[in-house]
């Protein structure tokens, strides 16, 4: 028997007559019978399951789609993986050719998200057990996404480093940094040089770590960020990556559920110098931000990230 809360995503929606917040996006879904259905979810999953689509894309694959399986009572999982274009096609077809108020898939149809969500389901069963994260993009044989994500190591938790000490860790494992949102600008230590500014960071690899970066590179953010909010921008968070010709900053903007969970982030290494993992969807997407544009502007200048590991 088919379980009606395990859906293929189709698109976001509007439904003026139900406006909801930024942090949530109203979602077209269709279950293994060709019921199609809406509800609101988080915005931040949203992204992440856009991002995960276009890092597949990127790998090579044809054609990928997005399920939410119900896994226990009252809990849901949503992940991608790998489809057929035929598949892909039936489903663009269900979004631009069926009125939304019929609420079901012609039968020619239905077979499609059926067996999307048969073959996810099975991909689901082979992930129990295991301490798997569906949401940031690691491509594996089948095309499914996960993410390990990995306990706070000790020598971590509290840990500062600068481009002169990076190798003093020695045996540590390889953390990568960059690039990097600056949660809080820190009182400078002995270790820190007159130009320099000690900044707690959110790193790329979703960790805490208390760098010390340019005084004028931090400047360089925070007035990019300035003028991004004086032409009507909201809130941002500034993003440090240092690269061959030095620490270059910009900004990624954040939603309000973003910017309070950078906040739990602060307070939380602030009460116990680490925080919990997995670190919540909103942080994710602004590190995913953040790579972008990166990226982006690493491109555009023809650079590439100096990483530096914790």
């Amino acid at each position: 028997m088919s379980n009606p809360k395990d859906r293929v995503y189709l698109t976001p929606v509007d439904q003026p007559e139900e406006p909801l917040t930024e942090d949530f996006t109203q979602i077209l879904f269709c279950d293994s019978d060709g019921t199609l259905t809406t509800s609101p979810i988080e915005t931040s999953l949203v992204e992440l399951l856009e991002h995960s689509i276009k890092t597949l894309y990127r790998s090579g694959l044809k054609a990928v789609v997005a399920v939410c399986l119900e896994v226990a009572e009252g809990q849901s999982v949503s992940f991608c993986l790998k489809a057929s274009q035929k598949e892909v096609a039936a489903l663009d077809q269900i979004i631009s050719s069926l009125p939304s108020e019929t609420g079901i898939v012609p039968d020619k149809l239905k077979k499609y998200p059926s067996q999307i969500i048969k073959r996810a389901k099975k991909l689901a069963r082979s992930f129990q057990g295991k301490d798997f994260h569906p949401y940031l993009p690691e491509v594996d044989a089948s095309g499914c996404v996960s993410f390990l994500i990995p306990n706070p190591p000790e020598w971590l938790i509290g840990s500062e480093v600068s481009y002169s000490t990076a190798d003093d860790i020695g045996l540590a494992p390889k953390i990568p940094v960059f690039p990097a949102l600056v949660l809080e600008k820190l009182p400078p230590n002995q270790e820190t040089r007159a130009e320099m500014q000690r900044v707690l960071v959110l790193t790329v690899s979703g960790l805490p770590a208390i760098i010390r970066v340019p005084i004028e590179s931090i400047a360089e953010g925070e007035r990019a960020l300035d003028n991004f909010r004086k032409t009507g921008g909201a809130s941002g968070v500034v993003v440090v990556t240092d690269t061959e010709i030095g620490v270059l900053a910009g900004f990624v903007e954040t939603r309000k559920s973003q910017k309070k969970a950078l906040a739990m982030l602060k307070q939380q290494f602030e009460e116990k110098e680490h925080w919990d993992t997995p670190i919540s969807r909103d942080a994710q997407v602004l590190i995913l931000k953040a790579r972008d544009v990166a990226d982006t502007s690493l491109a555009d200048a023809g650079l590439n990230i100096k990483q530096l590991y914790a």
